[in-house]
């Protein structure tokens, strides 16, 4: 009786195959697990307004990273100078609209920076101003242009 079996080289292939297979599910594994476990915190500027009278600037900012990031502060620098921008009890000259001053991954938040409580000198249009966002997990400086 003869038997017959599968040629050396097609099972030394299907062997390859399958680490290969079982090696990519795994690097994909760990992989997506090391990228949650990772805090990266990220801001970007999507937009910035200015009112006329130059005395409250609008800012849009979109978390990008996979972090939540509360602003605690925003640095404004004017000419060499820095002006410091704090939300106290809703009555400071840093306003947060929606969502507020903790934005989570993937969030668009506005925020205002009011010149009317400061004693800054006011920019006067086409200056560039410089506004650094503090956080309790980053520091991001943005550039605005009046």
């Amino acid at each position: 009786m003869k038997r017959r079996a599968i040629s050396p080289f097609i099972a030394t292939a299907v062997l390859i195959v399958a680490t290969v297979v079982i090696g990519g599910m795994f690097f994909t594994q760990i992989r997506d697990y090391i990228s949650t476990s990772t805090r990266n915190p990220s801001l970007s500027l999507v937009d910035y307004t200015v009112s006329p009278d130059l005395r409250t600037f609008t800012l849009n900012v979109r978390n990008d990273g996979n972090t939540n990031i509360n602003i605690t502060k925003a640095v404004v620098k004017i000419d060499g100078s820095d002006y410091t921008f704090l939300q106290q009890d809703g009555q400071g000259n840093l306003t947060f609209y929606s969502p507020g001053s903790t934005i989570k991954p993937g969030e668009v938040a506005s925020l205002a920076l009011n010149f009317t409580t400061m004693p800054a000198p006011l920019p006067s249009s086409g200056d560039k101003l410089y506004v650094v966002l503090v956080g309790d997990v980053l520091s991001k400086t943005m550039s605005v242009t009046v």
